[in-house]
């Protein structure tokens, strides 16, 4: 939420706390621009939790997508090349088909490569239990394949969530602005004669004057940036990677 429609949502919850406090209207027209009013600051309300609650979900799946990329899959993809290595000084025809994890690359490009190495295992998962493989592993690689996968749409579904969110806000923070300048000749009218509570109006319906109508999200959270991705090293087959 930018600081623009912080403050226009912070002017429209003073404007309707401000009319709580004067008697009670029988103007029809003017009620309805007060229930609209009302409708939209409760409206925001909901609204900038969503955006917060969003953001805080993108931040969240990121983070643990980074995780499992840096440590957990990483460490199994090792673990099997290994394995793998070691089949293929008794089975020439294995040698070849498995690659040592990409040291560096995207994301993308490094869950790629986690499927592709799976896939090349699961029909050989005798020759590679033989070899030293545990029982679990390949199973366990699927399950952090995917838990990869839910994250990335935990991911994508929270960004949409605060994107829109924050659409909805400006909106929303536009039409009060719009709701108070209709307000504003109603209330010059009734209060000519008043001038303090027509000052007490004037402040309350100036959007300038007002700060945050929700500083627990001013200003909002953007999940921090990625570094830029480097090229994908090329992969390195069994009889050259040396060392892993």
């Amino acid at each position: 939420m930018d600081g623009m429609t912080r403050r226009k949502l912070g002017m429209a919850a003073t404007v309707v706390d401000f009319i709580k406090q004067q008697p009670p209207s029988t103007d029809a027209g003017f009620n309805a621009l007060v229930t609209e009013m009302e409708g939209l600051v409760t409206r925001s309300d909901d609204v900038a939790r969503q955006q917060r609650d969003g953001v805080t979900a993108q931040a969240a799946a990121t983070q643990r997508r980074d995780e499992l990329s840096r440590r957990t899959l990483r460490d199994q993809m090792r673990n099997l090349f290994r394995i793998a290595r070691r089949t293929a000084a008794t089975n020439a025809e294995f040698a070849g088909h498995f690659v040592a994890p990409p040291r560096l690359g995207t994301l993308s490009s490094f869950i790629t490569e986690a499927k592709a190495m799976l896939a090349i295992a699961l029909p050989q998962k005798d020759l590679l239990l033989g070899a030293g493989l545990t029982a679990t592993a390949l199973d366990d690689l699927q399950a952090s394949i995917d838990e990869f996968d839910d994250e990335t749409v935990r991911q994508h579904d929270a960004q949409h969530d605060h994107i829109s969110a924050r659409a909805e806000l400006t909106d929303i923070a536009t039409r009060c602005v719009e709701l108070s300048r209709a307000l504003d000749g109603y209330f010059r009218l009734q209060f000519a004669g008043n001038p303090e509570t027509l000052a007490t109006w004037r402040s309350a319906s100036n959007v300038r004057g007002h700060s945050a109508r929700h500083p627990a999200s001013a200003p909002t959270p953007e999940p921090a940036p990625q570094p830029a991705p480097a090229p994908v090293q090329p992969s390195v087959s069994l009889a050259k990677e040396g060392g892993a």
